[in-house]
């Protein structure tokens, strides 16, 4: 089930760390696992929801409908998007690189803050380039 928007604005504003208990608590994860364990909290995730596949394919047809996006829309989104990243401050993008950093204290290996190469404002462009995009994209 989609996040309200109330809970959606507050976690892009607030620039707080919210926890994986937390996200679950707000709805914007299904499930936590304990580290190394998260292949089998997907696969144990995707089982249990097969046993209803039907059923959430039809919700999710539906919300589509009744919460259509066009293209044009969605380009205009898009666009207020890429506007927003282009006039990044310098506190902006202390705060990205703040909380990128969080993210990647899970030792992955991949490129993160303080690693030769690393950008925020590109991070954060990659992130939301249009062509990432899913087709059922539902606002």
């Amino acid at each position: 089930m989609p996040v309200g928007s109330l809970i959606a604005e507050e976690l892009l504003t607030s620039g707080k760390i919210q926890s994986a208990d937390e996200m679950l608590a707000m709805g914007v994860v299904d499930v936590v696992v304990v580290d190394g364990q998260g292949e089998a909290g997907v696969n144990a995730l995707i089982n249990k929801r097969a046993r209803s596949r039907n059923g959430r394919s039809a919700l999710a047809a539906a919300r589509r409908r009744v919460h259509r996006i066009d293209y044009s829309e969605l380009m205009d989104i898009v666009e207020i998007w890429a506007d927003s990243a282009l006039k990044l401050n310098p506190r902006d993008l202390k705060l990205m690189q703040r909380l990128v950093s969080r993210q990647w204290r899970n030792g992955s290996g991949e490129m993160g803050p303080g690693q030769a190469g690393f950008n925020p404002a590109l991070f954060f462009s990659l992130a939301a380039a249009p062509t990432d995009l899913p087709g059922g994209l539902v606002i």
